[in-house]
């Protein structure tokens, strides 16, 4: 059966609505999310960006009159990267050059990261996720390959204990000596420095596979991380001290361990590595892990079923049960792996969780996605009730994906509703926050600047909302596989705050040529680009060939193997 096209479900509800109101049943005040629907594209997320770049140049400007640090202006503008590979336009390049530049002229003679030159303290943070950045632009412009190997080996020669293979929070970005921590001693967080550090380094083994010492660094990193796990449930704290190689007691959230921030961003690590090594030692862990981490998160209190946010190493919690915003990407994360380890019980939990928390509107409140809601689907505490916005626009990836994989179009419904309230209620006109859009704000009316979690910003994030509409917009009905890279969906690299990727050689968007090019495309059905935004379709190819099978933006898909290559 073909997708129904929006466009009629549109005329549907205007004539149900017009036929209630004319009866005098409801007082309709907004348009339904039905009407709007057709709004969600790939094409708004191009334009929330070219909307933003005007705050961008705003923080610049700050820079100059010194009320802003060139590191905040700079570091955003590496992100553009991650437009520019949804877009192939090279005034996105042009931004992310920028960042790269100053990456450059700020880096030590022992390739750590120096932005802070007040106290020379760089942090593993830091340092991978400019790592993974450089080395796709890198990918674009040759020239930076040379900075893109002076960080990895930064990483390798500075950032990891020797004893251990765990990663330093922080080290003097002149001597490379660790930093003792004033709150926090030598701890360190497993999910956003040392995890961080090892994806950086497969990332640049990745782009120079003639650099053994990346892809073993890095496996070195995972297995030490593998055998400091609980040897009853095969769960792992998240914070650990890489001086006296314990579990954490001083840096949140001590030894027990968040869901995505060690549990996801884990298994993504574990599978980058598998994808680009095929180390059967990694393959095991995988297979070990997945499970366990599902068991020892899922809570029946929270609304019948639910993936829990904070837990113990036993598979408990020391706190209320809770569910956090940031499960649209966890969701993405199992799916992927229940595939890879051949796990068909994993992809059942992910539609037991969507079903109780998205489906039945649990976990949404006012169509917006609270912080922290607790097993009674109240607000957590007086911190929990802002949106986040950066890990709200991973929605598309994870409910476009559990959709494609079920059938189930509610996933993705409910998911483009989020993100058309996250476009309207998040966006700043530059009175307080620069233009674009706000990181942070309530999901309660007016939806304000969040006034208790953490201060707001102008959400730089948002570079990255193309590469989920894009994913989102390409839909499947049927046996139909894209092969995005390894043969799987797009990526994750680091947290929920971080760069999507993928393989732009095998799915590429040039938006001034109004032309998608899907190199593998793989069985029989139906792909469905209404949502792209362009209009539709005047012309697709085959294998390099005219192929006719298609109307309005609905492909046929023909059975095997095939490039196919979409105009506008």
């Amino acid at each position: 059966m073909r997708v129904i096209n929006k466009r009629v479900i549109v005329i549907i509800m205007l004539v149900m609505i017009s036929i209630i109101i004319f009866n005098g049943c409801l007082s309709y005040t907004k348009a339904s999310f039905s009407e709007e629907e057709e709004s969600i594209s790939y094409l708004n997320g191009v334009k929330a960006v070219d909307y933003s770049i005007a705050g961008l140049e705003e923080i610049k400007n700050d820079v100059m009159i010194g009320k802003r640090t060139e590191t905040e202006y700079y570091i955003n503008s590496l992100k553009f990267i991650s437009i520019f590979m949804a877009t192939k336009d090279e005034k996105y390049l042009k931004y992310a050059k920028e960042g790269a530049e100053y990456v450059s002229e700020n880096t030590s003679d022992i390739g750590v990261v120096n932005f802070y030159k007040s106290d020379n303290i760089s942090t593993a943070v830091d340092q991978a996720s400019v790592l993974y950045m450089i080395s796709y632009i890198a990918m674009v412009d040759d020239e930076y390959i040379d900075l893109m190997e002076r960080l990895a080996d930064g990483i390798i020669n500075n950032f990891i204990n020797e004893d251990n293979n765990l990663v330093w929070a922080k080290v003097n970005s002149i001597t490379g000596e660790p930093i003792n921590d004033k709150d926090y001693g030598y701890e360190s967080q497993f999910s956003n420095y040392t995890l961080k550090s090892a994806q950086a380094l497969l990332i640049a083994y990745k782009f120079l596979p003639e650099k053994i010492q990346y892809k073993e660094k890095a496996l070195d990193i995972l297995n030490s991380i593998w055998e400091r796990r609980d040897s009853e449930t095969n769960l792992i704290p998240e914070s650990w001290d890489v001086l006296y190689d314990q579990a954490g007691s001083r840096l949140y959230p001590y030894n027990d361990f968040r869901y995505d921030d060690m549990g996801g961003v884990y298994i993504r690590t574990l599978m980058l590595a598998y994808n680009l090594t095929e180390d059967d030692k990694i393959m095991d862990i995988l297979k070990v892990y997945t499970p366990a981490l599902v068991d020892g998160i899922w809570d029946e209190s929270i609304n019948g079923g639910a993936f829990r946010y904070l837990n113990t190493t036993k598979g408990e919690t020391s706190s209320t049960p809770m569910i956090e915003t940031m499960h649209g990407l966890f969701t993405a994360t199992l799916i992927e792996a229940s595939k890879l380890i051949d796990n068909k019980e994993i992809l059942d939990k992910c539609i037991e969780n969507a079903d109780n928390i998205l489906i039945n509107r649990f976990g949404i409140k006012n169509s917006m996605v609270p912080h922290a809601l607790d097993n009674a689907g109240n607000y957590l505490n007086v911190n929990s009730d802002s949106q986040l916005g950066y890990a709200v626009i991973q929605f598309p990836l994870g409910y476009n994906m559990l959709s494609n994989v079920t059938g189930n179009d509610e996933y993705r419904n409910i998911s483009d509703e989020l993100i058309e309230t996250f476009l309207e209620r998040h966006k700043s006109n530059g009175e307080e926050i620069p233009i674009g859009y706000i990181d942070k704000i309530e999901t309660i009316e007016p939806y304000g600047l969040e006034e208790n979690y953490s201060k707001s910003h102008w959400m730089s994030q948002i570079t990255y909302l193309p590469s989920y509409l894009l994913y989102n917009s390409i839909q499947i009905e049927g046996d139909v596989k894209i092969n995005w890279e390894f043969n799987q969906e797009p990526n994750v690299l680091g947290l929920v705050d971080d760069i999507p990727i993928w393989d732009t050689d095998l799915v590429s968007m040039d938006l001034k040529n109004k032309t998608l090019k899907l190199k593998e495309v793989t069985g029989e059905g139906i792909i469905n680009l209404d949502s792209i935004g362009f209009g539709k379709i005047s012309k697709v190819f085959i294998d390099g060939k005219k192929y006719r099978k298609f109307a309005d933006n609905e492909i046929e898909i023909k059975e095997g193997t095939h490039s196919y290559e979409v105009r506008w």
